[in-house]
């Protein structure tokens, strides 16, 4: 999912005019999301 969002936002940046800071914004965004997943499939309690 990180990568795809990579990704997305390259393109974003490229073909939409989308600055850099609010892409760097959106790529955060999904790590953030990624790593409850992670904590859940670990089976982490906490």
């Amino acid at each position: 999912m990180a990568f795809g969002a990579i990704a997305l936002m390259i393109g974003a940046i490229l073909t939409a005019d989308i600055r850099l800071p609010t892409a760097v914004v959106g790529h955060e965004s999904s790590t953030v999301l990624v790593s409850p997943i992670g904590l859940r499939l670990l089976g982490f309690d906490g």
